[in-house]
């Protein structure tokens, strides 16, 4: 097993198979000595112990992983600087480049990275950056963006229609609704529905709607 790397060229140690003879020690003349053989065979194990990747691990346990929606081409400097304004310069921050439009955002502290999980997903330049905690066992390039969850307000509704009830069913033409409620806007605003919204395919034309 090895995170994140072709699992052909990793091995753990919790499964150690012999290892192979070293082609370099074929006899000479050896019809299987061919330059391919070789090249094929020492990059085909490496064996490591959980001591060998245990700061590596660590580094990771406060990571997120991110990925921008947009067609624009942006600067990952800008990306790291940016995030680091909006998530207001956590201790140790600093991002790294997975490919384009994917990162990992690294943190010292648990409550920076859940926050920062918390606010799930942020808008940058009117493009969306949906961000995910970092999994050990799953290559970020093959982490699920395809769907977000979304805080949806309904506001100026008659007030006969400002029910948790007909909340629901209007949230519901945008994905699955995980929660809705009545809140208080406050002097002279009256009440309006709020809805916790798990949009799925949330790319294209998804994303124009709400961003304003």
């Amino acid at each position: 097993m090895a995170e994140s790397l072709p699992s052909s060229l990793f091995q753990h140690n919790s499964n150690r198979l012999p290892p192979k003879p070293h082609p370099a020690f074929k006899p000479i003349g050896s019809s299987q000595s061919t330059q391919s053989d070789l090249a094929a065979e020492v990059e085909s194990l490496i064996i490591y112990d959980e001591d060998d990747i245990d700061e590596g691990i660590k580094k990771c346990t406060y990571s997120i992983v991110g990925k921008l929606i947009t067609d624009k081409q942006i600067n990952p400097i800008w990306i790291q600087n940016a995030m680091s304004n909006i998530w207001k310069k956590p201790q140790g921050f600093h991002m790294k480049e997975i490919q384009p439009k994917l990162y990992q955002f690294f943190f010292d502290k648990e409550t920076d990275m859940r926050r920062a999980l918390k606010g799930n997903p942020w808008i940058l330049r009117n493009s969306w950056l949906l961000v995910k905690q970092w999994e050990r066992n799953l290559n970020p390039a093959e982490m699920d963006f395809s769907a977000a969850e979304l805080n949806v307000q309904m506001w100026n509704m008659p007030e006969r229609c400002k029910t948790v009830r007909l909340g629901r069913k209007v949230a519901a033409l945008m994905g699955e609704v995980l929660e809705c409620n009545l809140f208080d806007g406050g002097s002279g605003l009256g009440t309006f529905v709020k809805a916790r919204v798990s949009m799925k395919n949330f790319i294209g034309e998804n994303l124009s709607y709400f961003i304003q």
